[in-house]
């Protein structure tokens, strides 16, 4: 059970089953996603006051509560890359042209509601941030960028095999990310258009 549950932390549950069959190839499936990236904006200048064992630490501690933070909003977290902290929110997919109106909605509805989970998430993610200044007396801030967009997702490789999401909606969050202001939330165009339209109604 401690197995499966471990298992299924790492790779969504469609796909572990197919993994624990034996399935030769599994197939990456296209979707929509809503993308969140954190960086860490002066990590080199900190870590290089720290000692490896206090770097390791210290990290350890900030993405263990970043990681209640996600669980918490039921957002699936994707990747550490480095001091680079990403979570992503699959949505429907934009609704065909004859799709109806309820269709539309509905589906709308979903995403604001998918895109709000993300900007509370970014706003818990810069409290805990600051109560780890405050606790540790490191001086670590973090550049948050979000975006909305297309993605491929599926399980990679044989060897050590790893659920990905790769797409331009993970490459608008970085990107926004990078050209972000430490401590702030960048996002784009289309993410900000979903939720001011949610005001409108």
């Amino acid at each position: 059970e401690e197995l499966r549950r471990i298992l299924l932390d790492l790779v969504p549950a469609r796909y572990a089953r197919q993994l624990i069959l034996g399935c030769a190839y599994i197939p990456c499936t296209p979707g929509r996603v809503v993308t969140l990236q954190l960086d860490l904006a002066n990590f080199t200048v900190v870590s290089q006051t720290m000692s490896s064992t206090d770097l390791a630490d210290t990290i350890n501690k900030l993405f263990s509560d970043f990681d209640k933070c996600v669980a918490h909003r039921n957002l699936t977290k994707m990747d550490t890359i480095g001091d680079a902290y990403i979570v992503v929110s699959f949505v429907s997919p934009a609704p065909d042209e004859d799709a109806s109106d309820a269709e539309r909605q509905a589906v709308g509805n979903e995403t604001r509601e998918r895109c709000l989970d993300m900007l509370m998430l970014a706003e818990s993610l810069l409290i805990t941030l600051g109560s780890h200044r405050i606790k540790t007396g490191y001086a670590l801030h973090g550049r948050i960028g979000i975006a909305v967009g297309e993605a491929i997702s599926g399980v990679l490789g044989k060897l050590q095999p790893r659920f990905c999401v790769f797409g331009e909606g993970l490459q608008e969050a970085a990107e926004l990310e990078q050209t972000g202001k430490r401590d702030a939330v960048h996002c784009s165009a289309e993410f900000l258009e979903i939720l001011t339209s949610a005001k409108a109604h």
